[in-house]
């Protein structure tokens, strides 16, 4: 696979504050953790043109921004050789990213029964196999961008925040508004594909919490 030589933008709707990058992951091994803030301050350094973003790591591993930026208002995820980072400096900021490529060989029908809620298996049985695939990878990265919000990721499983009121409308580049519930704030959703950097395209989510 190709990377490109320096990190690209995402195509979706960034806040006045905000970058979302995507580019070459870090190779595996015991110090890929350390490596990949590294490459994230610098990325963000580089987007933004300020020295005053750094991206650090807090002992449970998530990755935050230092003072004097919000905490939260950095996220980061990886796939298949792909990393992405996204940040906002805005005060009070709290964002989260996910990123997939879809995979052929997953079985969306067994995936979502599986995982999501029962409105979204319904969505997703009634769709054809490639189109009920790439449904399945869209709410994914729709839920694990969200559930980054709150700390947790998916620790509790995909199956909530149930999305099925959005249908196949995710808004586009401006996104949609998610109203909060017990499992996610209110927030700006952004779901979107990525394609000709894989095998397959790549699915991507951004939330920022309102």
């Amino acid at each position: 696979m190709d990377f490109p030589a320096h990190p690209i933008l995402l195509p979706c709707n960034r806040p006045a504050n905000g970058t979302c990058l995507i580019g070459q992951d870090v190779p595996p091994g015991r110090e890929a953790h350390a490596a990949r803030i590294e490459r994230a301050t610098e990325w963000l350094q580089l987007a933004s043109g300020r020295d005053d973003i750094h991206v650090v790591r807090r002992a449970s591993g998530r990755p935050v921004l230092a003072p004097p930026h919000s905490e939260l208002g950095t996220s980061m995820a990886t796939s298949g050789g792909w990393l992405a980072v996204v940040a906002d400096i805005s005060a009070g900021a709290c964002i989260g990213v996910d990123i997939e490529f879809e995979d052929p060989s997953l079985d969306p029908y067994t995936f979502a029964r599986d995982h999501y809620a029962p409105a979204e298996r319904a969505a997703v049985a009634s769709l054809p196999e490639a189109a009920a695939r790439r449904h399945v990878f869209r709410l994914w990265v729709a839920k694990e961008a969200l559930l980054k919000l709150t700390g947790r990721g998916v620790f509790d499983g995909l199956d909530a925040p149930d999305l099925s009121a959005l249908g196949d409308d995710f808004g586009g580049s401006s996104g949609v508004a998610i109203p909060a519930s017990a499992q996610v704030p209110a927030a700006r959703l952004v779901v979107g594909s990525y394609p000709g950097v894989g095998p397959t395209d790549l699915q991507f989510a951004v939330a920022s919490a309102l």
